[in-house]
């Protein structure tokens, strides 16, 4: 039987699979001022997702994605995401007002059972708070 990490892994996983392309994008977040607690960060990404989906809708474009909440062992939170890549990076880093680490292009490989995803995305299962 697998642990609970291990199956919640999975569950992303099988979540990007089916729901995002090569187009898409994966996200690092950062904050240039490191929020207080947990409840400032997700409202603060909150906003971010808010702006991408008025963006995106007046644009008529699909919105979706998935992110995740973590906190460094520095004690800084950061944001992983995975979004549809309608709209372009430079207007992304335009609307999140913040320090973004990286974005690029999702690189997924035709069904491997094993590494299918990005990094970024086989994390996500170590911790943190995962939104959708």
């Amino acid at each position: 039987m697998k642990n609970p990490k291990e199956l919640r892994t999975e569950r992303i996983c099988r979540m990007v699979e089916e729901n995002f392309t090569e187009d898409d994008l994966t996200m690092v977040l950062s904050f240039q001022e490191n929020p207080e607690d947990e409840d400032t960060a997700v409202r603060e990404v909150q906003r971010f997702t808010r702006r991408i989906r008025y963006q995106a809708r007046a644009e008529r474009k699909l919105f979706k994605y998935v992110w995740e909440l973590e906190r460094s062992p520095m004690g800084n939170f950061y944001v992983r995401m995975v979004l549809s890549g309608g709209i372009p990076i430079e207007k992304l880093r335009e609307l999140w007002e913040s320090d973004m680490e990286h974005a690029r292009r999702m690189k997924i490989a035709k069904y491997n059972r094993m590494h299918p995803f990005p990094r970024e995305v086989l994390k996500w299962g170590k911790g943190g708070t995962f939104y959708v």
